[in-house]
């Protein structure tokens, strides 16, 4: 895309928003804007173009603080000073916002889990990718998966991997413990827009609506 066609582009989008989205919900920008945020729910999702969180919820603004990253990945807690962008996201979500929810969303087609299972997360001059997709080789993945279906089950897998390094992280472990937050795995399957929730063990089933 051209520099000419990237603003033309900027500018339909801010056009649209400006004209039909911004009049609806003014006043809700200017209590934030007088009030701040005060969200209830934290999103970790995966930055894939296809997988819109706030679109799948129809989120109003201030209604959640997202976290996007590659393949949706909460790495395990290391407060060891460095740049953990997704870390610093959940702790002051947790310990500032006081968030009641976390929602951690995997997705179908993940091209951060397809990197993992294929091994293109692993070439030698992949500076940031692959060191971040190295993340996922705690998951475990039964034997008996095999051909397309080991796809859907890491991805699926992976949601659950990402729950269980969120409760290892102190002040995670702390406000569940005092009955102050919840943690929910759900995965979204792109090609028919139906999402399905996580149970304790694993298991993903329907969100079935009324």
């Amino acid at each position: 895309m051209s520099r000419e066609k990237s603003f033309e582009w900027i500018k339909k989008g801010y056009q649209a928003f400006r004209e039909e989205y911004y009049p609806n919900t003014k006043e809700i920008y200017r209590n934030l804007a007088e009030y701040g945020q005060d969200p209830d729910v934290l999103i970790i999702a995966c930055s894939d173009s296809r997988a819109n969180p706030t679109a799948i919820f129809k989120a109003l603004p201030g209604e959640v603080f997202v976290v996007r990253n590659v393949a949706n990945i909460v790495p395990p807690f290391a407060p060891d000073m460095k740049k953990h962008g997704t870390g610093a996201a959940i702790e002051y979500a947790v310990k500032v916002l006081k968030v009641k929810t976390i929602i951690v969303m995997g997705h179908a087609g993940c091209g951060g889990i397809a990197a993992h299972i294929d091994g293109t997360g692993n070439v030698k001059d992949d500076k940031f990718v692959g060191p971040w997709i190295r993340c996922l080789h705690d998951i475990h993945i039964p034997g008996d998966v095999s051909g397309k279906d080991v796809y859907e089950v890491t991805e699926k897998a992976n949601v659950m991997q990402s729950i269980k390094n969120l409760k290892g992280y102190d002040f995670v472990a702390s406000a569940i413990a005092q009955g102050q937050l919840e943690v929910i795995g759900s995965y979204f399957d792109i090609k028919s827009g139906t999402l399905q929730i996580g149970n304790d063990e694993g298991q993903f089933s329907p969100l079935l609506l009324p």
